[in-house]
């Protein structure tokens, strides 16, 4: 029989997803601590799986320490790293591969990239609140010209929902887009700060702390930060989500022409129809905050000259 699907990995469902793991308070050697588990659609020996751990350059601390049962594709702790013991302030990386058993050619193949991290006596990594897990769904619209030091978002997390375990709020800005290209591959000015609650609480506040310019030469339109929220009494549980804040423009350039002033010349009695070209530039990134318009405010006594929009 011919092996058509390749088998599908689904648990854990994707890659890179965190998965912390409570151990006994004595780490034991050979601990099971995750199963992974597959499927193939395929019927008879074909159906057969086989579990195994890879090494990737980008994902490769785990392999020591962890081993995987080919057939149930439980993952446990090696009993070989006695003098290397488990560090729990590490996350640890595996590439999981499942392969099938075909009755000619070559095994189908899937794989998933695992992270996980082990935690003792009751450390966790903490968890979003409802409203706040919604919050990293959309894009914060900001404008321009916004008042300082308002707060434009609020982030709540907990640690098994007890108060009294403190969670740090943390940001890192990791992308951006700006009009000049050098900020491409510099961090651009950061005009938001993240502020933990003066009362304590496990919240943390997005506010405006300097002015925002959206306009060339270095203003910036898009930010997208990493947001974690870390368990306090162990930094290395933590959770990250992208948040991502967009900067709509306001109408707040003046026109400038690209002189200071022009100079034309036409002789007595003279009709010259393109007798001078002037031009005049807005910064503002929004088109219909660019529009210009030019008249002649001067006296332009029997309409000697006009204006013609091109």
């Amino acid at each position: 029989m011919f092996s058509f699907s390749f088998p599908l990995i689904t648990s854990p469902a994707r890659d890179n997803d965190l998965i912390s793991i409570k151990m006994e308070k004595r780490i034991n050697f050979n601990y099971p601590v995750l199963v992974v588990r597959a499927k193939d659609e395929d019927s008879g020996k074909n159906a057969l799986l086989h579990f195994s751990l890879k090494s990737r350059d980008d994902c490769s601390n785990g392999i020591e320490y962890f081993v995987i049962d080919s057939q149930s594709g439980v993952i446990s702790t090696r009993s070989s790293n006695v003098n290397n013991p488990i560090n729990l302030q590490i996350k640890y990386c595996l590439v999981v591969q499942v392969c099938d058993s075909p009755d000619d050619g070559l095994p189908k193949c899937s794989e998933r990239k695992i992270q996980f991290q082990l935690s003792q006596d009751g450390f966790e990594p903490p968890l979003w609140a409802p409203e706040t897990a919604l919050t990293f769904q959309r894009v914060m619209k900001v404008v321009e010209l916004a008042q300082q030091n308002i707060v434009i978002d609020t982030f709540k997390a907990s640690i098994a929902n007890d108060p009294s375990k403190k969670v740090i709020f943390e940001m890192e800005p990791f992308n951006w887009t700006c009009s000049n290209v050098a900020l491409a591959s510099e961090k651009p000015r950061i005009p938001f700060l993240l502020t933990p609650d003066e009362n304590g609480r496990n919240i943390a506040r997005l506010v405006i702390y300097q002015p925002i310019d959206a306009d060339p030469p270095t203003g910036c339109t898009r930010y997208q930060f990493k947001i974690r929220a870390k368990n306090a009494a162990m930094e290395a549980l933590s959770l990250e989500s992208i948040y991502e804040i967009e900067i709509v423009d306001s109408n707040d350039n003046i026109p400038m022409f690209n002189v200071s002033s022009y100079r034309a010349q036409i002789y007595e009695n003279e009709v010259k129809d393109n007798l001078l070209r002037v031009q005049a530039e807005d910064k503002d990134i929004d088109p219909k905050n660019r529009n210009t318009t030019y008249f002649i405010r001067c006296p332009n006594d029997g309409k000697k000259f006009i204006l013609s929009i091109k």
